[in-house]
């Protein structure tokens, strides 16, 4: 399993549509592809929580003032991927 954290706004788009690259679409990207194009994840919760900013939760929410949001992925590996 891996961790993939974005802004709680993107998640409805994430839920309906499956993870997409945006990278190289500066509009539609926040945070960069410093290691190149595709959906990033971390097998680490703290830094993928690092990518889910805080959002004023909606005004019935029971989940408190703020929320942000993490995907746990199970990631299923192309047979030409090696494993380190």
């Amino acid at each position: 399993e891996a961790f993939h954290g974005s802004a709680l706004e993107n998640f409805h788009c994430i839920l309906r549509c499956g993870l997409k690259s945006f990278s190289g679409n500066r509009e539609r990207m926040r945070t960069g592809d410093i290691f190149g194009e595709g959906v990033y994840m971390s097998s680490e919760l703290p830094l993928a929580r690092s990518f889910a900013p805080r959002a004023l939760a909606p005004p019935t929410s029971e989940l408190g003032a703020f929320l942000s949001c993490v995907a746990i992925c199970q990631v299923a590996l192309h047979p030409s991927v090696r494993r380190k």
